[in-house]
């Protein structure tokens, strides 16, 4: 009987101590959104963005440990922008195709949307340092990271007046970005900053001219 007890209670304390390395292990495997207005910037001085231009980026984050306050985070993630600004739509130069027809929105028109929606498979890589949590489980914590993506989808849609245009596959001449980052924040909410280095619009035609253009992203994060 009491072997029996002592047996039992061998396999309870192995199964918790188990559980515990477990749940250290995966401590950090969390799910990071981010919510951010994003605008663009470029070398067209007459470039203007609106203020509903925004961003959202969704990340699934493990991370291994390297001591008691600092981590190395990596994960998978899906992030979507939509940005609003003044790159009126131009047309296509005509091809000699018969029955090939262009349409413009003239660079005085007063147009009601125009927009450009970018959407990327991202893979971010982060540092975390974090404080002792107090006795409600928060903690003041710093991230430094940046994303590497690649832009799988992209379009174009501008309207004016009661004629639109939607223009597919503006994926420009770089599919790749990198946007380095950074978080500061307190338990499960941050200030979120980032800047893609690359350009996200390359020779760009619109009626402001051709450039090349890249974002800029600061928001909100949400840390679970």
């Amino acid at each position: 009987m009491i072997k029996t007890k002592l047996i039992a209670l061998t396999a309870f304390m192995s199964c918790s101590a188990l559980l515990v390395a477990q749940s250290e292990e995966t401590e950090g495997a969390d799910f990071i959104y981010d919510a951010s207005f994003s605008y663009l910037l470029g070398d067209v001085p007459t470039l203007e963005n609106k203020w509903y231009s925004n961003g959202h980026a969704f990340s699934f984050m493990g991370e291994a440990r390297m001591g008691s306050h600092a981590a190395f985070g990596y994960g998978l993630g899906l992030s979507v922008y939509v940005l609003h600004n003044n790159l009126n739509y131009t047309k296509p130069e005509r091809d000699g195709t018969p029955g090939f027809s262009t349409f413009t929105i003239s660079p005085d028109s007063a147009v009601n949307v125009n927009e450009q929606m970018l959407n990327y498979i991202d893979v971010p890589l982060e540092f975390r340092f974090r404080t002792r949590p107090n006795e409600r489980g928060n903690d003041f914590n710093v991230t430094i990271g940046a994303r590497i993506g690649y832009r799988y989808m992209g379009n174009a849609y501008h309207r004016s007046g009661d004629y639109a245009i939607r223009q597919y596959r503006i994926l420009g001449e770089s599919r790749w970005r990198l946007q380095p980052y950074a978080r500061i924040g307190w338990g499960e909410f941050a200030l979120f900053a980032g800047l893609d280095l690359l350009y996200n619009l390359e020779q760009w035609t619109s009626t402001a001219g051709v450039g090349n253009y890249n974002m800029v992203s600061a928001g909100l994060s949400i840390q679970l």
